[in-house]
């Protein structure tokens, strides 16, 4: 099934802020050919269309925009109403901010290059008893899913819902 971009209108069936061909140009003329980059445009439609689902998903549940939704019934968080840009200017409501859109792109880049990364359960430390104390980190111990430039340009539209305040390890006397 073709990939649905939201085009600024709030559709009810919108799946990506992001369009494959925006993705291709993005990588391409703001990041060049480097070999993560050109792994990327290489791979197919599908896999594009894919990662741009998950990672419009990833932007829109781990951030809170500013404003409010455009519609009642769009499926996706934006367009919005009421948003300003960082020299306190409204944006056109009918309008995907650019910074949302290269967000979800570097978001699909680094779901591309780290989903082993992503997926893998079994990295951390599990365990580690000294003396009566017990150290067990959970497996959300590795870095954020989320690239700094991503965190960058997605910081212009909102905030984050601070995925990092999850407890890292806990204590637990043995």
């Amino acid at each position: 099934m073709a990939l649905i971009v939201e085009e600024g209108t709030g559709l009810e069936t919108a799946e990506s802020y992001a369009s494959v061909a925006t993705l291709d140009a993005y990588f391409t003329s703001a990041r060049g050919a480097s070999s993560a980059y050109s792994s990327l445009l290489g791979a197919s439609t599908a896999t594009k269309e894919a990662l741009l689902r998950w990672a419009t998903r990833s932007a829109d549940t781990l951030w809170s925009y500013d404003g409010e939704p455009l519609t009642t019934t769009q499926a996706l968080r934006f367009p919005r109403t009421g948003v300003y840009d960082l020299d306190g200017r409204e944006r056109p409501s009918g309008v995907l901010p650019l910074p949302l859109v290269q967000g979800v792109c570097e978001i699909a880049l680094a779901l591309f290059t780290d989903a082993a990364r992503l997926d893998d359960q079994e990295t951390g430390l599990s365990a580690l008893a000294v003396g009566p104390i017990k150290l067990a980190f959970e497996r959300l111990d590795r870095p954020a899913a989320l690239p700094r430039a991503a965190l960058q340009l997605l910081s212009q539209v909102g905030t984050s819902r601070d995925p990092g305040a999850r407890s890292v390890f806990w204590l637990e006397r043995a």
